[in-house]
């Protein structure tokens, strides 16, 4: 078993002796965070820095997967559309590159960047973890709106609209702070926020009970509900599209590796007639033994196809190559954040451009 499978079963209440112990330990261990972070904000806010223009943070409590990456981009076309020029800070994890990322690799600058990147028509996309360096070098070469990515815990720019994002499957990080829990900080920190989203919200069934209490925390904050639709599905090796009825009544085999697979997976079986599910790391960087030993597992079960998240489906494109055996063939499942209600969450971004 993998480690942080071991954490998450842990964190999540998985029953047993051993599960009881190490939560135990990861309780006592989660008491030196609290004043670390605490440590870590009191320096990081001593000297902000105010940038020339619009800055949107997009942040999250937890640690693990909330969407921001699919807000980022729904957020960055439509400032596009809107005539903005916008950069997107990001920290670049699991990426050895630092500064502009347009004509690097998915291995050079990670795959959030990349992917970032790659739905950018006029800005960038910076990697790095000087923020305020890249910031201004951004602003050097035009850009009119800064994004930061995963910056809810970033404290030395100043920001003019906060976003918090949360995960419906598990919003307050299972009341605990890391590693007892996944809070990255005190679920207070929610009060910072201007506009707090709840992502895969029709997915669960207590979407009005956390929507309460998002109330109780932060009263004055604007809150809007998130899913996934699905657009389209593309071939991973040619790039052939083709439409979402194609999955119907078909058994695949799901595959990510990303910090909330629940909702990938509730999505694709929302779809296809059976799903196989795999579930990897998030950012896990696969290998082209992991590509056969799907292909093969797939092939043995009678599957119709392999199915992955774009994030995903970006890291193994170099690996398709035509020599790879694919009696089975990999598909990437487009999707898009949709954001309800939407007219007054466009509102409150035009309100912080003006």
């Amino acid at each position: 078993m993998r480690i942080e499978e071991l954490w998450r079963k842990a964190i999540s209440g998985e029953k047993g002796f051993f599960y009881d112990l190490f939560r135990f330990l990861l309780h006592m261990l989660s008491f030196l965070y609290l004043p670390l972070f605490v440590l870590f904000r009191w320096a990081q806010s001593l000297r902000p820095v105010k940038l020339p223009c619009p800055v949107i943070s997009i942040g999250n409590l937890t640690l693990g997967g909330t969407g921001k990456t699919s807000l980022a981009i729904l957020l960055a076309r439509r400032l596009e559309e809107m005539g903005y020029k916008v950069a997107i800070l990001c920290t670049g994890y699991g990426g050895k590159s630092q500064g502009k990322v347009r004509g690097k690799g998915v291995k050079e600058v990670g795959d959030e960047a990349f992917l970032l990147s790659a739905n950018l028509e006029k800005g960038d996309v910076w990697a790095g973890r000087d923020r305020v360096k890249m910031a201004w070098e951004a602003i050097k070469e035009g850009a009119e709106v800064i994004i930061l990515d995963d910056a809810m815990q970033y404290f030395r720019i100043e920001k003019d609209l906060e976003i918090a994002m949360l995960n419906a499957f598990s919003p307050f990080g299972y009341g605990y702070l890391f590693p007892r829990g996944s809070l990255r900080e005190p679920i207070t920190g929610l009060r910072r926020a201007q506009v707090i989203i709840l992502n895969n919200a029709d997915a669960v069934d207590d979407k009005g009970e956390i929507i309460e209490r998002i109330r109780r925390i932060n009263p004055s904050a604007l809150i809007f509900e998130a899913n996934y639709r699905s657009k389209e599905l593309t071939e991973t090796r040619e790039g052939t599209i083709r439409g979402l009825d194609w999955l119907k009544g078909k058994k695949v085999m799901g595959v990510a590796g990303i910090g909330c697979p629940e909702g990938f997976r509730k999505t694709l079986e929302g779809l296809a007639g059976e799903v196989y599910f795999k579930a990897f790391p998030d950012h896990y960087d696969f290998k082209r033994k992991d590509i056969i030993s799907l292909l093969s597992e797939a092939k043995m079960k009678g599957l119709s196809a392999i199915v992955m998240t774009e994030k995903d489906g970006i890291k193994i494109k170099e690996l398709m190559g035509k020599e790879l055996p694919q009696e089975v063939p990999f598909f990437v499942l487009r999707v898009e954040l949709v954001i309800s209600p939407h007219e007054p969450f466009w509102r409150k971004i035009r309100s912080v451009l003006f």
